[in-house]
């Protein structure tokens, strides 16, 4: 569940970031540099701020269903990969 969770956030950081990077402006010139993005969100202390970022978003609507506390049904997977 952590490694899933993990690839998620990877895949949302990096999906912004190229999105960010294709920002354009009426000159044809990217408007950021990924310097800049890596670096948004810190001081010259080291310290997470978060000026210029974007609030953070409210809990997810996806729930794991173990964690809900539902019956969870084991199965048996064939060698065909069938079930």
């Amino acid at each position: 569940m952590a490694a899933w969770q993990v690839d998620v956030a990877a895949l949302n950081l990096g999906t912004w970031v190229e999105n960010e990077l294709e920002k354009r402006d009426k000159q044809g010139r990217s408007k950021r540099s990924l310097a800049e993005l890596l670096a948004q969100g810190t001081t010259d202390g080291g310290r997470r701020t978060t000026k210029g970022r974007p609030p953070p978003r409210p809990e997810s609507e996806f729930k794991s269903p173990v964690l809900m506390g539902m019956p969870i049904r084991k199965v048996k997977v064939n060698p065909d990969g069938t079930w």
